[in-house]
């Protein structure tokens, strides 16, 4: 019959599309065969076409967005990498550029070379990866972050537009989601982070600036509104291995100014016309983002935010962790 022979010709074809398919699953609609009709069988074969290509295409995903819930962000996938801090590229302009950068140490006191610009790029990408398999269950984590900040004086063209100073940040982070669940009804706190973090910015003196901590992280949602939660995030840390001597610390005094610890704060506004809000606060510091998705103006422009960002106070780079001075920026932010 020629309907019986288009379904052997539409099972071999779905059959090759899935090839890659546990063996155990295309085994179990091979076995239906003189069971059931040859319909039901070539259901059985699309079924599982569908699923393993659905599986494919989140392994071949590179990055996982950041999300909007803390055990989404904490949970490991699939995916090789999962976005960390924030991912933007902003232009900034700063009130005082940082021309003598000092410290303590003398052989950190850098001379007047030239007038730095008032103006830059400033962009940073920041990822991690879990060190086990991904396992949703599994609520004891081991995660390597990395997250790298950059300011280029790109405007420069006097002095071949220079990076001012890139950040490099690694770090090792036990994760313990202490919520398997975003439920309304279910406790607030949701993870429990505990990292060795180094932060340097890879120059050599007198530029040199680098230190090394050890922190603690709860993670906190409070449902507010009907769809909305603010997420909160303290984090206290501890300076190590430094003996804290002018003579032997590019930074002896870098905890004076950056403090022991942050506080960030978070929201995504749903609504008609959803927005986020960011701040990360420091005993003597602030920084705000806020913006909104590119495609409540583009259609079908997804995972992009226009970001509007304030800094005000010291440390927004490691060269400047003493200097005090105000940045305004805006510029784009994926994924949050």
């Amino acid at each position: 019959m020629k309907w019986v022979g288009s379904a052997s010709i539409g099972i071999l074809f779905i059959w090759s599309s899935v090839a890659l398919a546990s063996g155990s699953d295309m085994q179990s609609c091979f076995d239906m065969k003189g069971n059931v009709s040859a319909e039901k069988q070539l259901e059985c074969y699309d079924r599982v076409a569908q699923e393993n290509a659905g599986k494919k295409s989140t392994s071949n995903s590179l990055l996982r967005p950041k999300g909007k819930t803390l055990v989404g962000e904490w949970t490991p996938a699939d995916t090789p990498l999962a976005a960390y801090k924030q991912n933007f590229f902003l232009i900034t302009q700063t009130n005082q550029p940082n021309n003598t950068p000092s410290s303590p140490n003398p052989a950190n006191n850098v001379p007047f070379t030239y007038e730095l610009g008032h103006r830059e790029i400033n962009f940073q990408f920041s990822f991690k990866s879990s060190w086990l398999l991904p396992v949703e269950s599994r609520r004891h984590v081991l995660w390597f972050g990395y997250t790298q900040n950059s300011f280029w004086q790109i405007f420069d063209n006097l002095h071949s537009r220079p990076f001012r100073e890139n950040n490099y940040e690694p770090e090792l982070i036990y994760s313990y989601r202490w919520s398997d669940t975003n439920e309304p009804s279910s406790p607030y706190l949701k993870i429990v982070n505990a990292a060795f973090e180094h932060q340097s910015n890879g120059m050599s003196d007198p530029r040199s600036r680098s230190w090394w901590r050890f922190y603690i992280q709860p993670g906190f949602e409070f449902p507010w509104g009907s769809a909305n939660k603010v997420i909160i995030l303290p984090r206290l840390w501890m300076r190590i291995g430094q003996s804290g001597n002018p003579s032997e610390d590019n930074n002896p005094d870098i905890t004076h100014y950056m403090g022991h610890g942050d506080l960030e704060i978070r929201d995504n506004f749903s609504g008609g016309f959803p927005f986020f809000v960011s701040s990360i606060i420091r005993s003597k510091s602030l920084q705000l983002d806020m913006g909104f998705p590119v495609n409540n103006l583009i259609r079908d422009f997804t995972n992009v935010n226009i970001n509007f960002h304030y800094f005000t106070g010291y440390g927004e780079s490691l060269i400047d962790y003493n200097q005090n001075h105000k940045t305004w920026g805006v510029g784009i932010l994926l994924p949050y």
